[in-house]
Parts: C-alpha cells; structure tokens; sequence
C-alpha cells in the first residue's frame, strides 16, 4: 500500500481487516477457499491500469495515516474498552 499498489491480502493476514479497504484499497479473500481468490483476482483484473492506479493513490493516502504509536493507542483502547 505504501508503495501505491492496490493489494490482495487473505483474511488470515493480521492487519488485513484494519489496514485494507475493501474494493477500495484492495480485496481480502477467505484464505482457505480459492473460489475467494478466483472472485478477487477477476475483480482486480476487472479494474483495468487506470482503475488499479486510482486504488494505489487511494492505498497510499490511507496508509500514510497508519503508524506503529497508532496502532499501539488503537490496542489500548481496544483492550480499555473489552474490560468495560
């Protein structure tokens, strides 16, 4: 993402879900079913270059805001919040 590429990531990948817009930034695919995959890939090829390049500029805006500082503050509160 940082390098402004759309990206395809399994949802076995810890950060997937936080890090990775769906349709937007990238897909997540169910890790363990290729029929996922499949779906993905064709809607990523669907996209063409200039549809892929605006993923990548939109990638790269949402990364820049992610930090390690921020993703430390984002599992305190997460925890702050599950003793609740």
């Amino acid at each position: 993402m940082a390098c402004g590429r759309a990206v395809v990531a399994s949802d076995h990948v810890g950060a997937a879900v936080d890090l990775v817009q769906q349709g937007r930034t990238g897909w997540i695919f169910a890790a363990d079913n290729a029929a996922s995959l499949t779906s993905v890939l064709r809607d990523a090829l669907a996209q063409g270059r200039s549809g892929l390049r605006v993923m990548g500029q939109q990638a790269i805006q949402h990364i820049s805001s992610w930090s390690p500082a921020r993703q430390v503050e984002g599992i305190i509160q997460g925890v702050k919040s599950s003793r609740l």
